[in-house]
């Protein structure tokens, strides 16, 4: 204890410099987000109305908007993604391991395995494998619907 410290000011809680799961690369922490960037992103808050590929599809399509100053896609996704959770999403976020998380790949990955149930998944790949054209549905029609399971499956990194 320095000799100015009194004992009730180690009762005092500390915030470490990188309090977050997300480990940034510099050049992404010094990417300048603008508050029109903020209002382009939409919220998770963990309901359970709320689509998690759906999200993830939103963050993909607002970033891929934003200019790349010597950064990735990427390492964009990661700085924004905190801004994007809210209320037991943020708190999840903030539950992990500080640090652990440096590639977008692994912060989707793990979005995913929290959010986007096995079930889910299995009804996912269910659905393209049992695809059909229903009778009275035009070839169109149905080239849409399969290309719509098609993408939530490829979002969810499936092979």
């Amino acid at each position: 204890m320095a000799a100015n410290e009194f004992m009730g000011d180690l009762d005092i809680p500390t915030i470490l410099a990188s309090p977050s799961s997300i480990l940034l690369a510099i050049v992404a922490r010094n990417y300048e987000l603008k508050s029109s960037h903020l209002n382009m992103l939409h919220s998770f808050y963990d309901l359970p109305n709320e689509d998690p590929l759906t999200h993830m599809k939103d963050i993909f399509n607002v970033v891929s908007s934003f200019p790349l100053t010597g950064v990735t896609e990427g390492q964009l996704r990661m700085r924004v993604f905190p801004y994007t959770l809210k209320d037991k999403a943020k708190y999840w976020l903030n539950s992990l391991k500080l640090g652990s998380h440096t590639t977008w790949a692994t912060i989707h990955k793990k979005f995913l395995e929290k959010y986007f149930s096995t079930q889910k998944t299995d009804m996912l790949k269910d659905k393209i494998l049992l695809f059909a054209q229903q009778d009275d549905e035009s070839f169109c029609k149905a080239w849409e619907r399969f290309m719509g399971c098609s993408i939530n499956v490829l979002i969810m990194g499936f092979h």
